[in-house]
This record gives C-alpha cells, structure tokens and sequence, in this order.
C-alpha cells in the first residue's frame, strides 16, 4: 500500500521514509503496517527511514543502532523534513506519533519542530531535562506502559484514540520508529 520516497530536510539534504496517503529495528515490515493502517483509516503517514535502510535483525542490533542515532538531528531535520512535506501537500494538521524510541522522539519533536499540530508519545522519554516538557503547547498524549503519564488534549482521548478524528483533526500523521519489534 505504501511508497518510498524522499523527504526533504530542512538544511537541505534529503531522508528516505514510507509514504502510505519507526522502531528502533529500523524501518521495518511492522511500522509500515501500521502506516498503512493509518492510511485505511483516512490518514496520510510518513514515516522517515531514520537508519537509511538499515533494519536491524536481532535485540543487541537495534540497541547499537539506537545508541548511535542523533536524536536531536533526527528531531530537527528527518522528523521536521516530514512534518513539512506533509503541511506542503495538505492544509490539514499534522501529528506525529512514535511508540517506545519514536515516543521519545515524539516529545523531542514537539520541542523543536514548530511546524506540528498535535503529538502522541507511547512511552519512552528523550535524552533532554524533564523541565522542558513544560514547553509543550500543543495537544500532546504521552502514555507509559500502564497508564497516560500526561495529556494536553482539548478534549478527553486515550491511545486507542490515536487513529481516530480526535486527534485534533489532524488527517496527517509523521510517525516515529520505535526500539521494539
């Protein structure tokens, strides 16, 4: 159902990511299903190949290949490369979400990619100073593993809402890849 495309990032170079109109594992079959489920629900995912191909294939890989990711550059440049392609192609809002590593990611787009509308955190935090989640001004659900641990929603939603209209009307969605398969 799915694409691969390019992603232009902000300094100017270009990331591969899965277009359907990330794991720390990599771009793997698992995310783009749940890219292409989003896009059966209505929704246009892009998903940027932070590893460049790379797929990792056992658990000591995907931790290696986590360890040596610049989350920051990811953040700044993968993540808000797609968020803007997705705002150029569509007046419509734009979220991103990302479960485990791509949650941490998620909260760390929020701080630095001026650009989104909307973010979904499935667990995990990213290697900044908790102080500056008060920086979030956007609606925002961040769950861990056994309970939602902060939301800034405009109205009441749960994870199992993530694909659905109460995302603050956001019809895009720039996901993150997560650091379990």
């Amino acid at each position: 159902m799915g694409e691969m495309v390019q992603v232009k990032r902000p300094h100017g170079k270009t990331c591969p990511a899965y277009l359907a109109t990330p794991k720390d594992w990599g771009l793997n079959d698992q995310i783009k299903k749940i890219a292409d489920r989003l896009a059966q629900a209505g929704y246009r995912a892009l998903v940027p190949d932070l590893y460049r191909g790379k797929v990792a294939k056992a658990a000591d890989e995907a931790t290696h290949m986590m360890s040596n990711l610049n989350f920051r550059d990811a953040a700044e440049q993968d993540i808000r490369g797609a968020v803007q392609q997705l705002k150029q192609a569509s007046k419509e809002k734009v979220a991103v979400g990302g479960f485990c590593m791509g949650g941490a990611l998620t909260l760390l787009a929020e701080l630095r990619v001026p650009e989104m509308d909307a973010g979904a955190c499935f667990y995990s935090l990213p290697p900044v100073d908790p102080a500056e989640f008060k920086k979030i001004k956007i609606p925002l659900i961040a769950t861990s593993r056994t309970r939602t641990i902060g939301a800034r929603p405009r109205r009441s939603m749960s994870s199992r809402t993530f694909s659905s209209s109460r995302m603050q009307n956001s019809r895009c969605i720039a996901m993150t890849q997560s650091t379990r398969s």
